[in-house]
């Protein structure tokens, strides 16, 4: 999708206390990484490489925003003088490294390119995704409600990802995805050869975390069975719980939906993307009035056939990386792994 090629199998060792080192040798690119603010952990750019956090599980949030800001400016009109218009665009982004994403955070971003690299190119989207560069961190413990193995994910997946670093007790073993990684490994005084012994322990910490995660839903012909389901009234005992918040939307790695809005501040009109939800009543509202999806159940089965349908049907490949926020944060306690599970088990 991206100008990234995959390259040739490379790995390398680096101790932990030289990730500082490596971190701090980025100083051409605004580096992006996890951080803890009051008990939340946060993805942020990073002033001070002291400030990384390397143990936890994930963020409380995707750090899509990194290539899909949660609020950016397109273009800026100002009012010149007798009838004339400025327009201008955005700056060309910055070079940068996101660095401790989870692998199905770099995933999420992977899907992000199937919807913004088609025939007419989100040019804001891919001017950014091009200028970043992803350093992913391995899951050794994946979080309780994580369900990466059920829908194509594992724990140390590589999709989306440029490097991937995996926990090996003093060290990390790091694979080389893409030529983009490649670039960043210019200290070799960092990074070592490996070992068998290194080797060993990567796959041992990767065997491990996939059987924490459990056993894999069984979700082959789900998107058929859907399909079926569309009229069926349990749909409704989901939708009565929900409260149309948004949260699920909102922590996902790969929901997408965003609104337009001219905003004019007298001398100054500006075009403002944000993030939306298909869970809000207002997003398919139409100015004729009429509304396609008018209520809940409408919206809730909408969100579940988008990942695990349509996308499906578009792209052949889920649209869901099973990171488990939609279920962690919802205020209602809805749990996505567990509906899905019920619809493919239930019978027709």
């Amino acid at each position: 999708m991206t100008s990234s090629n995959k390259t040739k199998q490379e790995c390398y060792v680096i101790k932990k206390d030289a990730v500082k080192a490596f971190l701090d040798s980025l100083s051409d690119y605004t580096l992006h990484a996890p951080v803890r603010e009051d008990e939340t952990i946060l993805f942020k750019e990073i002033k001070n490489t002291d400030d990384i956090i390397y143990d936890f599980s994930n963020a409380v949030k995707a750090p899509k925003d990194v290539v899909m800001p949660q609020t950016e400016t397109m273009l800026t009109i100002t009012k010149g003088g007798k009838d004339s218009l400025v327009v201008e665009e955005p700056e060309s982004p910055d070079k940068s490294v996101v660095f401790g994403i989870r692998p199905c955070d770099a995933k999420g971003i992977a899907l992000l390119d199937q919807i913004f690299y088609e025939d007419k190119q989100d040019t804001y989207y891919v001017q950014r995704r091009e200028n970043t560069t992803i350093i992913a961190l391995a899951c050794n413990d994946p979080h309780r409600n994580c369900f990466c193995t059920s829908v194509g994910g594992a724990p140390n997946g590589k999709a989306g990802c440029d490097l991937l670093f995996t926990d090996i007790g003093d060290a990390y073993f790091v694979e080389v995805v893409t030529s983009k990684g490649k670039k960043l490994i210019t200290n070799k005084k960092l990074f070592k050869s490996i070992s068998e012994a290194d080797k060993k322990a990567k796959n041992a910490a990767h065997k491990e975390a996939t059987r924490k995660l459990g056993d894999a839903l069984d979700l082959k012909n789900f998107p058929e069975k859907l399909e079926k389901m569309f009229g069926e009234e349990f749909w409704e005992k989901y939708a009565l719980k929900c409260i149309g918040c948004g949260a699920c939307a909102y922590m996902c790695p790969t929901c997408y939906c965003f609104d337009i809005n001219d905003i004019d501040y007298k001398d100054v009109v500006k075009r403002v993307r944000t993030w939306d939800s298909c869970q809000f009543g207002n997003y398919t509202m139409h100015t004729s009035g009429h509304n396609p999806r008018p209520n809940k159940v409408n919206r809730v089965r909408n969100r579940v056939l988008h990942k695990f349908k349509y996308h499906v049907d578009n792209y052949n490949e889920i649209k869901c990386v099973g990171c488990g926020r939609c279920t962690t944060h919802c205020p209602v306690n809805m749990n996505l792994k567990a509906i899905i599970k019920e619809l493919a088990e239930k019978e027709l």
